[in-house]
């Protein structure tokens, strides 16, 4: 009776071992899925970290041309005021005048 319960606790003794191995092993198994997860959020995280420093220089190149631009289109503003009011004194000092066509 004696060596029957000592085959059992030896039998429970064996099974507790390999459980405890299969859950060593099933952890470690998910700790490296955690870890390869975690790299591979690591690798997104950094390709939109890098992407959103190359739009940040983007948007700075492309505000820096837009300035330009307004610039630009402000003083052709300015010119085109300046040529339109000297052709409205040139017109009110030297009058047109009709030409003399037969036919009208």
């Amino acid at each position: 009776m004696k060596n029957k319960r000592l085959m059992i606790r030896f039998k429970v003794l064996r099974v507790w071992i390999v459980l405890k191995i299969i859950l060593m092993m099933f952890w470690a198994e998910n700790d490296m899925g955690i870890a390869l997860e975690l790299r591979k959020l690591e690798g997104a995280v950094e390709a939109i970290h890098e992407n959103l420093i190359y739009l940040k220089s983007r948007e700075s190149e492309m505000r820096s041309v837009s300035e330009t631009t307004n610039a630009r289109v402000s003083w052709f503003s300015i010119i085109s005021l300046g040529v339109s009011s000297a052709n409205i004194v040139l017109e009110a000092i030297f009058p047109k005048e009709k030409a003399n066509l037969g036919f009208l």
